[in-house]
């Protein structure tokens, strides 16, 4: 008995030993060595916000008065921001619908200041997140909401009504300049918490006078409109481990020697591009609506500030160019309406480009209206007044005390030289030291239809300029010219030829503030006969 005993336990020893030198088929193997994988960031993306652009509505913003405490900004073209912090402009966008695992890297808000009063000394302004909700139709100076003050007036209560500490702040000190906010870690939060999105306000501070006014979503021309630039990475999906067993020894097979293939890095895209649309503008409001479709056979051309052409498309049956790989600057765009056409919307833009954007300008044009025929009066013994029949919508306009106002904002007036003779009077507002272009452009009725364009004193007497030809739209017509004094100004557009008239001797002319001044070289306007010679200066629109 006492030599079974050791006999037994060393048998137990033995299976003991060889059980421990077998895999273990029942556990999940282990893999100390094999770094647990982490999710790994994707490309790059960047989404613009601007209103009315691919679709985004999104955009709310006005300016408040402190000395216009109940005056509502909301459907105004310019946020107005006063250096002694007595107008300050409001703005928010509503966020995208973005992916929910991404992560932003940036958001930038870009303004674009139209324009500076006079001198344009420099003043800081300073964006504070905005705590209170306001809505774009309702708010002033006293008031978020109609009925809902804010907590001080001005969103002035920190931090009920907005925050303490800037956002982000700049300096303006011209008109014509692109202002860049970094408002990363507000768009980050907003994108967190939608409820807590109400945008920023702008307050301005300086040691002068001023005012800047920045272009609003909705500023005539798209491509000035406010703009959020968002930058995030998309985090791609976490690879899964599969677990695999213990590899069983296998001789290594001597390993071949295959080329690591050498990176070459993606140049950074350091260019802009231009696109939209040419459309039927069939009721002329210069808004495409959603029956208006598209036209072809548009040609748009693209030119150096100098004049010098760059590109040329001719749209097609969906009425769409595009126009890629610009090098960042500024340049003319213009549109060569399709046969028996004439445009409801300006022609000529100038359009600054940015590297890596692309900015939207669309045209809108309308059938070019049939001439009437001019009856022959019958002969009788009784001379009797025949009445006009196609007088503009704006008569009578006949003298300066009769004169049709029109906005600065580029907005065409549609007339007619309806009888030999006739002349047409415009007045508009102007403020000292902008810079204005009046033009004509659209004539109807042929090579015979020879505008001439005056600009007239508050005094409607006094000619401040004119001209004939505008040397890059003959025989339309322009002017520009700068303000010396505020008040109202008067402009006339009469025939060259006085005796041309009738009907179909139509015509378009629009006057548009231009911040800042451009700086154009003076060219003499060829005069004919005893015609006065003058020195306008010639802008295209």
């Amino acid at each position: 008995m006492s030599r079974r005993i050791p006999l037994l336990a060393g048998i137990l020893i033995l299976l003991s030993i060889w059980l421990a030198s077998q895999p273990n088929t029942s556990a999940s193997p282990s893999h100390p060595s094999l770094p647990r994988p982490q999710p790994a960031a994707g490309p790059s993306i960047t989404v613009c916000l601007r209103q009315d652009v691919s679709g985004y509505r999104g955009t709310d913003d006005a300016d408040i008065n402190r000395y216009s405490e109940s005056l509502n900004t909301g459907n105004d073209p310019s946020l107005r921001v006063a250096s002694d912090g007595s107008r300050r402009a409001l703005i928010r966008f509503q966020m995208p619908s973005l992916p929910a695992d991404i992560t932003i890297t940036q958001a930038v808000l870009r303004l674009y200041v139209a324009y500076a009063s006079t001198p344009a000394y420099p003043m800081q302004v300073r964006l504070f997140r905005i705590h209170k909700m306001w809505l774009e139709s309702d708010v002033t100076w006293r008031e978020a909401v109609m009925a809902q003050p804010w907590e001080l007036p001005g969103c002035d209560h920190v931090p009920l009504d907005r925050a303490g500490t800037p956002s982000a702040q700049g300096q303006m000190d011209s008109a014509g300049q692109w202002l860049a906010f970094d408002l990363t870690s507000d768009v980050t939060a907003w994108r967190n918490d939608p409820t807590a999105n109400h945008g920023v306000i702008l307050i301005g501070a300086g040691d002068h006078t001023i005012q800047y006014n920045l272009a609003s979503s909705e500023y005539p021309q798209l491509s000035y409109r406010p703009e959020l630039c968002i930058t995030y990475l998309e985090a791609t999906p976490t690879p899964t481990v599969t677990p695999t067993g213990t590899p069983t020894h296998t001789p290594t097979p001597t390993r071949t020697f295959t080329p690591t293939p050498t990176v070459t890095p993606t140049p950074t895209r350091n260019a802009g591009d231009i696109y939209g649309m040419v459309w039927h503008d069939i009721n002329g409001n210069r808004l495409r609506d959603h029956d208006e479709p598209p036209l072809p056979n548009a040609q748009i051309i693209l030119r150096t500030p100098a004049g010098a052409l760059m590109m040329l498309q001719t749209t097609g049956g969906d009425g769409l160019y595009r126009m890629e790989n610009i090098v960042p600057g500024v340049y003319w765009l213009q549109e060569s309406d399709p046969p028996g056409y004439i445009s409801t919307t300006p022609n000529d833009w100038m359009v600054p480009v940015f590297a890596n954007t692309s900015i939207e300008v669309n045209f809108g044009d309308r059938l070019a209206p049939t001439p009437t025929p001019t009856s022959t009066a019958t002969p009788t013994s009784t001379p009797t007044v025949t009445p006009v029949p196609c007088r503009d919508a704006y008569e009578p306009d006949d003298t300066p005390a009769q004169a049709r106002a029109i906005s600065t904002l580029a907005t065409p007036q549609h007339h007619n030289i309806h009888a030999a003779g006739d002349i047409d009077y415009v007045k508009f507002t102007a403020f000292a030291g902008s810079t204005y272009v009046i033009r004509t452009s659209n004539l109807g009725g042929g090579l015979i239809n020879d505008t001439r364009l005056r600009l007239l004193a508050p005094d409607g007497m006094t000619i401040l300029a004119e001209n004939d030809d505008d040397p890059t739209n003959p025989p339309a017509s322009a002017i520009q010219w700068i303000c010396p004094a505020s008040g109202v100004y008067f402009a006339a557009v009469s025939q060259f030829n006085p005796a041309v008239g009738g009907c179909d001797i139509t015509y378009d002319i629009l006057v548009r503030e231009m911040t800042p001044a451009p700086s154009p070289t003076p060219t003499a306007t060829p005069t004919r006969g005893a015609q006065r010679a003058c020195l306008p200066l010639i802008w295209r629109q």
